[in-house]
Protein backbone atom coordinates (compact mmCIF):
# COMPACT_ATOMS: atom_id res chain seq x y z
CA UNK A 1 0.00 0.00 0.00
CA UNK A 2 2.99 2.34 0.84
CA UNK A 3 4.91 1.60 -2.24
CA UNK A 4 1.81 1.85 -4.78
CA UNK A 5 0.72 5.24 -2.93
CA UNK A 6 4.00 6.42 -3.43
CA UNK A 7 4.06 6.18 -6.88
CA UNK A 8 0.54 7.12 -7.49
CA UNK A 9 1.63 10.37 -5.78
CA UNK A 10 4.54 10.78 -8.18
CA UNK A 11 2.53 10.27 -11.19
CA UNK A 12 -0.03 12.88 -10.05
CA UNK A 13 2.92 15.32 -9.14
CA UNK A 14 4.90 14.42 -12.75
CA UNK A 15 8.02 13.45 -10.83
CA UNK A 16 8.54 15.27 -7.52
CA UNK A 17 6.71 12.32 -4.73
CA UNK A 18 9.01 12.57 -1.56
CA UNK A 19 8.70 10.00 1.13
CA UNK A 20 9.80 10.99 4.93
CA UNK A 21 10.17 7.58 6.47
CA UNK A 22 9.02 7.77 10.46
CA UNK A 23 8.95 4.82 13.11
CA UNK A 24 5.86 5.04 15.39
CA UNK A 25 5.49 4.50 18.81
CA UNK A 26 1.61 3.69 18.44
CA UNK A 27 0.23 0.19 18.20
CA UNK A 28 -2.84 1.41 16.44
CA UNK A 29 -1.43 3.39 13.63
CA UNK A 30 -0.81 1.89 10.11
CA UNK A 31 1.12 -0.91 10.22
CA UNK A 32 2.60 -2.13 13.61
CA UNK A 33 6.14 -0.87 15.82
CA UNK A 34 7.63 -2.65 18.19
CA UNK A 35 8.31 0.11 20.07
CA UNK A 36 4.25 -0.07 21.08
CA UNK A 37 4.62 -3.15 23.01
CA UNK A 38 6.44 -1.30 26.22
CA UNK A 39 8.65 -4.01 26.43
CA UNK A 40 11.44 -1.41 26.56
CA UNK A 41 11.69 2.25 27.14
CA UNK A 42 12.41 4.64 24.17
CA UNK A 43 14.42 6.89 27.12
CA UNK A 44 16.25 5.58 29.83
CA UNK A 45 17.99 8.21 32.05
CA UNK A 46 17.24 10.92 29.48
CA UNK A 47 19.09 9.43 26.69
CA UNK A 48 17.82 7.44 23.72
CA UNK A 49 17.87 3.11 24.56
CA UNK A 50 18.98 2.17 21.01
CA UNK A 51 18.65 -1.75 21.96
CA UNK A 52 14.83 -0.33 22.04
CA UNK A 53 15.06 0.68 18.06
CA UNK A 54 16.91 -2.00 16.73
CA UNK A 55 13.59 -4.30 15.84
CA UNK A 56 10.81 -1.15 15.04
CA UNK A 57 13.87 0.32 12.49
CA UNK A 58 14.88 -3.00 11.38
CA UNK A 59 11.18 -3.24 10.32
CA UNK A 60 11.13 -0.37 8.68
CA UNK A 61 14.39 -1.23 6.60
CA UNK A 62 12.83 -3.86 5.09
CA UNK A 63 9.58 -1.40 4.44
CA UNK A 64 11.50 0.60 2.33
CA UNK A 65 13.83 -2.24 0.59
CA UNK A 66 10.34 -3.74 -0.33
CA UNK A 67 8.48 -0.91 -1.77
CA UNK A 68 11.87 -0.06 -3.50
CA UNK A 69 11.62 -3.63 -5.56
CA UNK A 70 8.64 -3.06 -6.16
CA UNK A 71 9.72 0.38 -7.98
CA UNK A 72 11.58 -1.47 -9.95
CA UNK A 73 9.39 -4.33 -10.33
CA UNK A 74 8.42 -2.75 -13.53
CA UNK A 75 11.61 -2.13 -16.27
CA UNK A 76 11.76 1.42 -17.93
CA UNK A 77 9.70 0.51 -21.53
CA UNK A 78 7.71 -2.24 -19.84
CA UNK A 79 4.41 -0.02 -21.23
CA UNK A 80 4.23 -0.42 -24.59
CA UNK A 81 0.50 0.62 -25.45
CA UNK A 82 0.57 -0.68 -28.74
CA UNK A 83 -3.15 -0.45 -29.91
CA UNK A 84 -2.44 -1.89 -33.61
CA UNK A 85 -1.60 -5.14 -31.84
CA UNK A 86 -3.76 -5.34 -28.23
CA UNK A 87 -0.74 -5.15 -26.12
CA UNK A 88 -0.12 -2.82 -23.35
CA UNK A 89 2.71 -4.23 -21.58
CA UNK A 90 6.10 -6.14 -22.63
CA UNK A 91 5.49 -9.04 -20.07
CA UNK A 92 8.77 -9.88 -20.02
CA UNK A 93 9.80 -6.73 -18.11
CA UNK A 94 7.46 -6.65 -15.19
CA UNK A 95 8.54 -8.68 -12.26
CA UNK A 96 7.39 -10.39 -9.13
CA UNK A 97 9.17 -9.18 -6.05
CA UNK A 98 8.78 -12.12 -3.94
CA UNK A 99 9.39 -10.50 -0.39
CA UNK A 100 9.90 -12.80 2.62
CA UNK A 101 10.37 -10.87 5.66
CA UNK A 102 9.30 -11.59 9.65
CA UNK A 103 6.80 -8.91 9.74
CA UNK A 104 5.13 -8.83 6.42
CA UNK A 105 5.50 -11.13 2.32
CA UNK A 106 4.78 -9.14 -0.86
CA UNK A 107 4.96 -11.55 -3.73
CA UNK A 108 4.46 -8.30 -6.60
CA UNK A 109 4.55 -7.22 -8.79
CA UNK A 110 3.45 -3.75 -8.22
CA UNK A 111 -0.20 -3.36 -9.78
CA UNK A 112 0.88 0.68 -10.53
CA UNK A 113 3.51 0.88 -13.47
CA UNK A 114 7.36 2.55 -12.55
CA UNK A 115 6.59 6.07 -11.45
CA UNK A 116 7.91 9.13 -13.65
CA UNK A 117 11.39 9.31 -10.74
CA UNK A 118 11.66 5.52 -11.46
CA UNK A 119 12.71 5.47 -7.66
CA UNK A 120 11.17 8.01 -4.90
CA UNK A 121 12.49 10.03 -3.06
CA UNK A 122 13.17 8.32 -0.15
CA UNK A 123 14.04 10.53 3.43
CA UNK A 124 14.72 10.14 6.98
CA UNK A 125 15.10 12.02 9.82
CA UNK A 126 17.64 10.92 12.65
CA UNK A 127 18.98 11.96 15.88
CA UNK A 128 21.08 8.47 16.80
CA UNK A 129 22.96 5.98 15.53
CA UNK A 130 20.06 3.12 14.57
CA UNK A 131 18.04 5.74 12.54
CA UNK A 132 21.36 7.00 11.05
CA UNK A 133 22.08 3.36 10.05
CA UNK A 134 18.35 3.02 8.76
CA UNK A 135 19.05 6.17 6.54
CA UNK A 136 22.31 5.00 4.97
CA UNK A 137 20.82 1.32 4.33
CA UNK A 138 17.44 3.58 2.76
CA UNK A 139 17.43 6.65 2.29
CA UNK A 140 18.36 9.54 -0.14
CA UNK A 141 18.69 12.09 2.01
CA UNK A 142 18.96 12.47 5.71
CA UNK A 143 17.97 15.44 8.25
CA UNK A 144 19.50 15.71 11.10
CA UNK A 145 19.57 18.52 13.58
CA UNK A 146 22.79 19.56 15.10
CA UNK A 147 23.07 20.44 18.96
CA UNK A 148 25.86 21.84 21.54
CA UNK A 149 25.88 18.19 22.82
CA UNK A 150 26.16 16.74 19.06
CA UNK A 151 27.71 19.17 16.70
CA UNK A 152 27.59 18.57 12.74
CA UNK A 153 30.54 17.70 12.66
CA UNK A 154 30.07 14.68 14.95
CA UNK A 155 27.31 13.74 13.15
CA UNK A 156 28.74 13.70 9.29
CA UNK A 157 31.61 12.13 10.82
CA UNK A 158 29.14 9.03 12.41
CA UNK A 159 26.87 9.15 8.98
CA UNK A 160 30.29 8.90 6.70
CA UNK A 161 31.92 6.25 8.77
CA UNK A 162 28.24 3.83 8.66
CA UNK A 163 28.37 4.23 5.11
CA UNK A 164 31.63 2.95 4.83
CA UNK A 165 31.04 0.25 7.12
CA UNK A 166 27.95 -0.73 4.72
CA UNK A 167 29.19 -0.55 1.50
CA UNK A 168 27.36 2.25 0.28
CA UNK A 169 27.88 3.38 -2.95
CA UNK A 170 26.05 7.14 -3.57
CA UNK A 171 26.51 9.20 -0.50
CA UNK A 172 23.89 10.04 1.22
CA UNK A 173 22.78 13.59 1.02
CA UNK A 174 22.89 15.64 4.76
CA UNK A 175 20.17 18.32 5.39
CA UNK A 176 20.90 20.18 8.69
CA UNK A 177 17.87 21.78 10.43
CA UNK A 178 18.23 25.31 11.50
CA UNK A 179 15.97 27.17 13.51
CA UNK A 180 15.92 30.93 12.88
CA UNK A 181 14.56 33.90 14.13
CA UNK A 182 14.96 37.50 11.94
CA UNK A 183 14.36 41.27 12.83
CA UNK A 184 15.48 43.38 15.38
CA UNK A 185 13.09 41.84 18.08
CA UNK A 186 14.46 38.27 17.45
CA UNK A 187 16.37 37.52 20.62
CA UNK A 188 12.64 39.12 22.39
CA UNK A 189 10.66 36.64 20.74
CA UNK A 190 12.54 33.75 21.11
CA UNK A 191 13.17 34.25 24.77
CA UNK A 192 9.16 35.05 24.77
CA UNK A 193 8.70 31.45 23.10
CA UNK A 194 11.19 30.07 25.47
CA UNK A 195 9.58 31.12 28.28
CA UNK A 196 6.17 29.40 27.37
CA UNK A 197 6.92 26.28 25.66
CA UNK A 198 11.10 26.02 26.34
CA UNK A 199 13.60 25.49 23.34
CA UNK A 200 16.22 23.03 23.72
CA UNK A 201 18.74 24.99 25.42
CA UNK A 202 21.45 23.78 22.74
CA UNK A 203 19.55 23.91 19.96
CA UNK A 204 21.32 25.38 16.71
CA UNK A 205 19.93 28.27 16.55
CA UNK A 206 20.41 31.55 15.20
CA UNK A 207 18.30 34.69 15.91
CA UNK A 208 19.51 38.17 14.56
CA UNK A 209 19.95 39.66 11.16
CA UNK A 210 19.46 38.26 7.37
CA UNK A 211 23.31 38.17 7.14
CA UNK A 212 23.56 36.29 10.24
CA UNK A 213 21.40 33.68 9.38
CA UNK A 214 23.60 33.69 6.02
CA UNK A 215 26.66 33.06 7.80
CA UNK A 216 25.28 30.32 9.81
CA UNK A 217 24.43 28.61 6.71
CA UNK A 218 28.15 29.11 5.30
CA UNK A 219 29.45 27.55 8.57
CA UNK A 220 27.41 24.72 8.58
CA UNK A 221 28.29 23.94 4.90
CA UNK A 222 31.66 24.25 6.16
CA UNK A 223 31.06 21.31 8.35
CA UNK A 224 29.51 18.80 6.08
CA UNK A 225 25.90 19.96 5.29
CA UNK A 226 24.93 19.53 1.46
CA UNK A 227 21.76 21.05 2.52
CA UNK A 228 20.02 23.55 5.05
CA UNK A 229 16.43 22.94 6.21
CA UNK A 230 15.14 26.34 7.46
CA UNK A 231 12.88 25.99 10.82
CA UNK A 232 11.56 29.82 11.45
CA UNK A 233 10.51 30.32 15.59
CA UNK A 234 7.64 32.24 13.82
CA UNK A 235 5.90 31.03 10.68
CA UNK A 236 3.74 34.61 10.35
CA UNK A 237 7.23 36.42 11.56
CA UNK A 238 11.14 34.72 10.11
Amino acid sequence: HVATRLQTLDFASDGRAGWQVRVSADGGEFGYSALADGKQPVIVDGAINEAALADPFAEADAVIATARELWDSWEDGAEIRDAETGRFLDGDRVHHVNAQTQWFSVAGPSIVPRPPSGQVLVTALAHSTVPYQLAVDGADVVFVTPLEANPLPEIVGEIRELEGSSGRVEPLRIVADLVVAVGPDALQRVAALDAVAPLASDAQLVAGTVSDVAQEIQRLWESGAEGIRLRPVSHAVD
